[in-house]
């Protein structure tokens, strides 16, 4: 072979090696692209996570504009997804209207797992007719919905803003914006622990990872080969059921913490309010002394006056002189002159000071009358001063608060809506996952903790659970946690349903000031007593702390029950004498009047005010007693407290029977052998809020501000026993009452 055949050989040699090479190519892109479409077919086109994401600096990541994809999530159905110009899903926007519904959230809120149709910002745009922005993104949580909300709140003023909170994720959420959770990595969002610290980029790289199936199925399997031991659970970046137990512990044990907080503040309230008692009545003598110094000097009527001044409708005795009737046997008109009469001595004094040269003597007066009038407002402040259980044992309280104010400022209305995690709705949901069911009935408190805070923010909250328990099974996805359609749907009907209702009512807490809380039996009873004209012939005894009223009226007993030297004069005397049965207000009580039997002893309560007019009528088995109280505005005791007998019996109240679960509690707590001494009418309310707390329950009956109720949605805690009453509208049987800035039903 010479050298001009091997030359002449090369070129073909080449040219086979290049025919060789080019099938082999042209062979593999040919079974890629097989690989590829039964791939493709295999998956139905659609991918088991979003690939339709770009990074953003502030939110992590963002829906890319324009992408088109489908997704599967489980073993659920192929559904597609759009993104508009805007970077949601769905089709574009419209332009801004005025009544718009804007809904923030995460993949619960883009309908991840379904249609977008049949997302329930889909669904709510159906059942109310007005245009409802689907705002939301999966892998967002509170800091990203804030953000969200603040944009288009700035650019599209809609009328209506839903904050959806997903308990599952957004509670590990609140304090840990995305960008620490969440990258993008060819499109996908990848946990932050997960992501490459850099990618080689190549032609065609976007495709190949993001669009290719085969590809995909490539990645998921090297992971898996390499990292059997990992899961989704395995990273901290969002939340799963066990952080929802851990949290419902540590919400438990602040409730728990504030709570003693309370019990200290409570106990040490009347040692507080005692000692000002005691503060305020020597400030006041001090100004008398001013006054008897200046004016009055030795004049024993103009002296009588100024003491007559501090008596109270409890001065006004039958007794005659004595240490019962301190300061002495009070009349009204006297004790009207005497406050008359320190009024113009104290405008005089002011007067005296104002003018007088010697500065010793003035700065004297002023510093006394002004120290008064300090401790006076303090005093008043103190015994209206709420013991509130702290709002903020939830992460999103201050997300919720912060959505709240930026609604304020943009002059939207906030719509808090809670979704739980499919098992918290439903235990019935752990067999999806193939799981030991957990009991999740704890993690109750975080919901609660939600809902409480958005209503006294007076903020619209929405709780589907019951309606998502009522739609099992079926109301979430196979396999997964995400609404179903059902499931949204049933969401949507219930922000349409809250919708059109009015929102809570919000009012100032506490007491407004001048109004105390209901004392105990045991405070009532440190008073002095107060004797009505009637009580003795009735068998009742009578007590006034503060504004409040208490007639507590027995059957009479035998002399020999009366020598028992029992605390109150009469007792139980089994046949002897009527028993008490029953009362109604005829007129007046503002909504606050109330009465219980227990043991044949009828206790009556009722505020008294000046300018006010109190009607009641007291029922024994044979009679009926009226009690009257006229107490004319300005003045600084009623001229009128009578209890008469009446010369027919009337229509006595029906249905009032000795509660045996309320008793038996009563029994428990006090180790007493009955309930004479229970103060307080069951309150459905109460029974659903402490269940078998027997201490919490009859607390929460009495007016205890330690043991509030748990208002139904609608209704809102008010007036001195925080009892629940709705706010005023045309269903209401009797006069609205105001209280603390809000009109409500004076019957709870």
């Amino acid at each position: 072979m010479n050298a001009t055949d091997h030359t002449s050989r090369s070129p073909r040699r080449l040219r086979r090696w290049a025919l060789r090479a080019a099938l082999a190519l042209a062979g593999v892109s040919v079974g890629a692209v097989v690989a590829e479409g039964a791939f493709y077919l295999r998956d139905e086109g659609a991918f088991p996570h979003l690939n339709a994401y770009v990074a953003d600096e502030t939110l992590g990541v963002r829906l890319e504009a324009g992408f088109e994809g489908a997704v599967r999530v489980g073993s659920g159905p192929v559904t597609s997804f759009a993104i508009h110009r805007e970077g949601y899903r769905g089709p574009p926007w419209p332009a801004p209207g005025e009544d718009d519904v804007l809904v923030v959230g995460d993949s619960q809120v883009f309908g991840l797992g379904v249609a977008g149709s049949e997302a329930f910002p889909a669904r709510l745009a159906v059942a109310t007719g007005r245009t409802v922005l689907n705002a939301g993104v999966p892998t967002y949580g509170p800091p990203e919905y804030l953000a969200v909300a603040a944009d288009l709140l700035a650019r599209r003023k809609p009328k209506t803003v839903v904050f959806t909170i997903n308990i599952g994720n957004d509670l590990v959420e609140a304090n840990r914006p995305n960008p620490e959770r969440h990258a993008v990595w060819d499109g996908w969002a990848v946990r932050k622990e997960t992501a490459p610290l850099s990618v080689q980029d190549f032609p065609g790289r976007s495709w190949l990872y993001r669009r290719s199936h085969l590809v995909f199925a490539a990645r998921k399997l090297l992971y898996e080969t390499q990292h059997p031991e990992l899961s989704d659970a395995a990273f901290p970046s969002e939340g799963a059921w066990q952080d929802l137990v851990r949290r419902s512990d540590e919400s438990q044990r602040r409730r728990a913490a504030s709570r003693e907080e309370r019990e200290v503040a409570a106990a040490l309230r009347p040692v507080e309010t005692s000692y000002l008692e005691d503060e305020l009545r020597r400030a006041q003598a001090s100004v008398e002394d001013l006054i008897y110094e200046e004016f009055t000097g030795q004049d024993y009527r103009s002296s009588l006056l100024l003491r007559s001044a501090r008596a109270t409708p409890g001065d006004i005795v039958t007794s005659g002189p004595g240490e019962a009737g301190s300061p002495y046997g009070a009349t009204t008109k006297i004790i009207r002159e005497g406050a008359a009469f320190r009024a113009k001595m104290e405008a005089k004094l002011r007067e005296t000071a104002a003018a007088l040269a010697d500065e010793a003597r003035k700065k004297d007066i002023v510093t006394t009358l002004e120290e008064r009038d300090a401790l006076a407002a303090k005093l008043a402040a103190l015994r209206a001063a709420p013991l509130l259980l702290s709002r903020a044992t939830s992460p999103l309280a201050a997300p919720i608060e912060r959505m709240k104010a930026l609604c304020d400022e943009h002059g939207a209305e906030l719509v808090v809506l809670v979704l739980q995690l499919d098992v918290m709705v439903s235990p019935e949901e752990w067999e999806k996952y193939d799981a030991e069911p957990t009991d999740m009935t704890s993690t109750r408190v975080l919901v609660d903790d939600v809902l409480s805070l958005s209503r006294g923010l007076g903020v619209r909250a929405v709780d589907p659970t019951d309606a998502l328990r009522a739609a099992q099974p079926g109301a979430f996805l196979r396999a997964d946690l995400h609404l179903s359609p059902t499931g949204h749907r049933v969401v949507a009907d219930a922000i349409a349903e809250r919708l059109e209702r009015p929102p809570p009512a919000v009012m100032k807490p506490g007491l407004p000031v001048g109004r105390s809380r209901l004392p105990s039996l045991r405070y009532w009873r440190a008073s002095r007593e107060l004797l009505i004209s009637g009580t003795t012939a009735a068998a009742c005894r009578s007590w006034l702390r503060q504004e409040w009223l208490l007639l507590r009226c027995f059957q009479r007993g035998s002399e020999a029950h009366q020598a028992t030297g029992t605390y109150d004069r009469y007792v139980q005397g089994g046949d002897v004498g009527p028993r008490p049965v029953g009362a109604r207000v005829v007129e007046g009580g503002r909504g606050e009047t109330e009465w219980f039997v227990y043991g044949g002893v009828l206790s009556f309560i009722a505020p008294l005010f000046p300018g006010g007019r109190l009607v009641a009528d007291l029922f024994w088995e044979d009679h009926r007693r009226r009690l009257v109280v006229n107490w004319p505005a300005e003045e600084p005791v009623a001229d009128e407290i009578t209890l008469r007998k009446q010369e027919d019996l009337g229509e006595v109240p029906t249905g009032v029977e000795e509660p045996a679960e309320l008793c038996a509690c009563h029994r428990q707590v006090t180790g007493a052998e009955d309930c004479r001494e229970l103060m307080g009418r069951p309150d459905e309310d109460c029974r659903r809020t402490y269940g078998d707390d027997c201490a919490g329950r009859l607390g929460c009956v009495a007016g205890d501000p330690l043991f509030p109720p748990e208002c139904i949605e609608g209704e809102v805690n008010a007036f001195a026993r925080d009892r629940c009453y709705r706010p005023c509208d045309a269903a209401c049987a009797r006069p609205c009452v105001s209280w603390q800035g809000v009109s409500l039903c004076p019957e709870p």
